[in-house]
């Protein structure tokens, strides 16, 4: 009797360690996604405000692309972030470019898409283009 009760156990087991991993593995797979989709708003938002001098209309854009960077992302990102919060702070000009370079190289590499060390350019029109 106990003899056919052990292979069952032991299928019982398995299958809830299996369970659990895979619950573990979807749970951090989920987690990953929600970091990369906040992030490529942040990306977004700081590549649309930037080079358009402080009195535009994206301000805020640019606060809620930084605090997303301060809740997700990295240390480097938040260096870069907090680096452009105290520059505006003091006056001076703030440029988004390190930020969103860094941010760029981070989701390329997240999305599994290849490295590309192409320094990238914001296109803005003015009145003087056509």
């Amino acid at each position: 009797m106990i003899d056919n009760l052990i292979p069952t156990v032991v299928t019982v087991l398995l299958a809830i360690a299996g369970y659990c991993f895979a619950y573990q593995q979807i749970t951090e797979q989920k987690k990953k996604d929600i970091i990369t989709k906040y992030l490529i708003e942040a990306w977004t938002k700081l590549e649309n405000a930037s080079q358009r001098g402080i009195n535009n209309p994206y301000k805020q854009d640019i606060e809620a692309a930084i605090a997303a960077i301060m809740l997700f992302g990295d240390k480097e990102q938040n260096r870069l972030a907090k680096e452009f919060i105290h520059k505006l702070n003091q006056g001076h000009n703030a440029d988004l470019t390190e930020l969103l370079q860094q941010l760029r190289q981070d989701l390329r590499k997240k999305l599994n898409l290849p490295e590309n060390s192409i320094k990238f350019e914001i296109l803005r029109f003015s009145s003087t283009n056509h």
